[in-house]
């Protein structure tokens, strides 16, 4: 039914959430195609204002009007954040229109590709696709891409290039990527998350075992073989992997690693033979890793490694991907979208290597049910932070319990401290920061705005 539907010249494709990174890509990527396109979304944001710049009528505010006063809607695409009583959502599927999940329809669109590239794992989803677009733009193949976040090189969060190569994010958020096809299957990590969904790691590893089991026959599974629960599936996987690690047990690997100032170049070598040195313009060895999965990813869709270390080198990060933000009284300012206790602890091993004069750390929790989960792992990881500060929870969608706050953590970590809000928190760093240090901001949250008030007061 829904390949039928795209085929149709006069589709009109109405999508609930459309202001999301994820679903805002997938209407432009249907506008450009030649698909009437319509959206709602809950408030007005920089994407909305970029949606109708394009031609798309964007509703503020969900409600059934917005289906009953749109006429000529024969498709109808929501997030899973969209719950069953939306009342959107409950009109459409009243009127008996088609109504399918995001990651049903960007994986049906998937199909019309020749190499549809997934980058998969708990972790540096974003970071890792945008280096594989980096890669592919310099390869002249004319990739589309679609990003989790804002990619310089590609002017935003989408990329509409040919029918041939198709790089995507791949999230495991209630099991969204079993819904696509893809030719190339990227697994970079896989850890206990999103446990509003998962019951336990043993759950998130199944589901990555059935997304790598979805790689077409001809294609092949980049694996990350420093990753404990990625080796428990690789026996598993029915399709070709190929590994990536730092020692010769993987089949592409990194030797001779070295840092100048947190950027590490490394000699890069694929089944014992040494292919030449690879250069990142981003920081930390999580990147070393990153880059040996586009490497091998590369290789195998037949891109010369001197294009791969061009495209690697241009790569300089993806939007809230240890983003430098700019300076504030002498002292660098930093943002990073890290949100969970493996992904802090990469933040500040990077953070350390930068070797500042003093280098503190904010953290934002986010969502109240992850920091309550994941609880002992966010205090284990940030005991490792120099100076940290937490500030109150990000709550997402969720509502507060009462039982857990983001002082659970600071109480346990001696040194920490709580402030609460992110007001009071620029106003301690206003006064606090000197020349020469290090302020990173952490969370999937608003702490970014942190950073970016210091800096504009710095202006």
């Amino acid at each position: 039914m829904l390949d039928n539907l795209l085929k149709s010249d006069s589709l009109k494709v109405h999508f609930i959430g459309i202001g999301g990174v994820s679903m805002s890509a997938l209407a432009a990527m249907l506008l450009t195609n030649g698909y009437t396109v319509t959206g709602s979304d809950m408030k007005e944001s920089k994407t909305v204002d970029g949606l109708r710049k394009q031609g798309i009528n964007v509703y503020i505010g969900q409600c059934e009007d917005n289906i009953k006063n749109n006429p000529g809607i024969n498709l109808v695409c929501y997030t899973a954040a969209i719950s069953e009583d939306n009342p959107e959502l409950m009109e459409a599927r009243a009127e008996g229109l088609y109504c399918v999940e995001r990651c049903e329809l960007l994986g049906a669109i998937m199909k019309n590709y020749k190499f549809p590239i997934n980058i998969s794992g708990t972790h540096g989803k974003t970071t890792t696709t945008s280096m594989m677009s980096s890669v592919l733009i310099d390869a002249n193949v004319n990739p589309t891409v679609s990003v989790g976040g804002d990619y310089k090189k590609i002017g935003g969060n989408l990329r509409l290039g040919g029918n041939d190569y198709f790089v995507c994010e791949a999230c495991e958020y209630v099991e969204s990527f079993l819904k696509f096809f893809p030719y190339v299957s990227v697994i970079l990590n896989i850890d206990y998350d999103h446990v509003d969904y998962y019951r336990d790691i043993e759950h998130v590893r199944s589901a990555f075992l059935k997304f790598a089991n979805r790689t077409h026959e001809k294609g092949f599974v980049v694996l990350n073989g420093e990753d404990e629960n990625c080796l428990l599936i690789k026996d598993k996987i029915e399709r070709t992997v190929y590994t990536y690690g730092l020692s010769d047990k993987a089949y592409c690997y990194a030797k001779n690693i070295e840092y100048v100032n947190g950027r590490p170049s490394f000699d890069v070598y694929l089944k014992g033979e040494l292919l030449g040195k690879i250069e990142l313009s981003v920081y930390g060895e999580h990147n070393v890793l990153n880059a040996l999965a586009v490497i091998l990813s590369a290789i195998g869709l037949g891109v010369d490694f001197e294009t791969i270390k061009k495209g690697l080198k241009d790569f300089t990060g993806a939007n809230r991907r240890f983003e430098f933000k700019g300076m504030y009284k002498g002292a660098e300012i930093v943002d990073d979208y890290a949100h969970h206790p493996v992904e802090l602890e990469t933040t500040i091993s990077s953070a350390l290597k930068k070797k500042a004069k003093r280098t503190f750390i904010v953290f934002q929790p986010h969502t109240f049910t992850r920091t309550r989960e994941l609880l002992d792992g966010f205090i284990e990881t940030l005991s490792k932070a120099p100076e940290l500060t937490v500030i109150d929870i990000f709550p997402a969608r969720e509502k507060d319990p009462g039982d857990i706050s983001s002082v659970n953590i600071t109480e346990k970590i001696p040194g920490a401290r709580y402030i609460r809000t992110i007001e009071e928190a620029t106003a301690f760093f206003e006064k606090e920061l000197k020349e020469g240090d290090l302020l990173i901001t952490a969370g999937a949250g608003d702490v970014y705005k942190i950073g970016e008030a210091l800096v504009s007061k710095d202006c």
